[in-house]
């Protein structure tokens, strides 16, 4: 006999082989949109640390904030120009995500008559971002 379709086994391999291929497609999907999300919030963080960074390093070069040791700072994003010291103020946020912003500056780091400035960017997805800059004082 010559008839023609598929056999019922065929079909179920067929089908079966599609699931698998449906759900792999899934996966791939569901990964890249989880990685897509740690990259945005490491890229909106290395934007935030590079602002604060251009903030104090716009500073004058004789700036209490350039020739004083100071670690660990808050860094008021809405009003930049009250450094040093601690703001109330230190959190800012992004496309429903948090994000906090400390700086530290070492002076004479690493040589004599030159500011080591860190600016450090916490929350959202993607861990820390750290950003260290440098400017000579007087």
């Amino acid at each position: 006999m010559n008839q023609r379709g598929f056999t019922l086994v065929e079909l179920l391999v067929s089908v079966t082989l599609m699931v698998i291929g449906v759900f792999a497609v899934v996966s791939m999907i569901s990964v890249s949109m989880r990685s897509d999300m740690i990259a945005n919030g490491i890229a909106t963080k290395t934007g935030l640390a590079r602002e604060v960074l251009e903030d104090i390093t716009s500073r004058s070069t004789s700036d209490s904030v350039l020739i004083t040791t100071a670690l660990n700072q808050n860094y008021n994003f809405y009003t930049p120009h009250t450094l040093p010291g601690s703001s109330t103020q230190s959190q800012t946020t992004i496309q429903s995500a948090t994000y906090t912003a400390t700086y530290s500056v070492q002076i004479n780091t690493p040589s004599s008559g030159v500011s080591q400035i860190t600016a450090s960017i916490s929350g959202g997805s993607g861990g820390v971002v750290s950003m260290t800059s440098y400017k000579r004082v007087n």
